[in-house]
């Protein structure tokens, strides 16, 4: 009895940091910052488009849109929709997102997402996605 007692609490004291060890390791969306470029025109004026996500606390989101041309920023960061979200699943197998914004005109969209490894994916059509990728992580005070 004593054996067996001795070796489920080993196996029990093993496993703890291994746990502390992948919980601490798992990946929240909250407070990150993710951006896309693409170069757009205007009037013969070309100049890159910048997109940005940010996933707030409470399962808010905002996505945000700002124009540069060369180093010189031509419309600054513009809050273009603002949401909720929620996720479910894990980096491994990848964390699925239904997100609802209102846009700067009042309309509502149901989009779906998909965040892994490679970055986030956000569908915009059934045969559309945009990528993005994971600039910072915000530190909020």
């Amino acid at each position: 009895n004593r054996t067996i007692l001795y070796l489920l609490m080993k196996k029990i004291i093993l496993l703890i940091p291994m746990l502390v060890l992948f919980t601490s390791c798992s990946f929240r969306l909250t407070d990150t910052v993710w951006c896309n470029s693409m170069p757009g025109e205007l009037e013969g004026n070309k100049a890159d488009v910048i997109n940005s996500v940010y996933f707030l606390r409470d399962g808010y989101i905002t996505f945000n849109t700002c124009v540069k041309k060369d180093s010189t920023i031509i419309l600054p960061q513009t809050v273009t929709a603002i949401g909720t979200y929620e996720s479910k699943g894990n980096l491994k197998k990848g964390i699925q997102l239904d997100i609802e914004t209102t846009d700067s005109y009042g309309i509502i969209n149901h989009n779906k997402g998909l965040v892994n490894k490679h970055g986030l994916f956000i569908s915009e059509s059934d045969t559309t996605a945009v990528v993005y990728f994971l600039v910072s992580n915000l530190k909020f005070k």
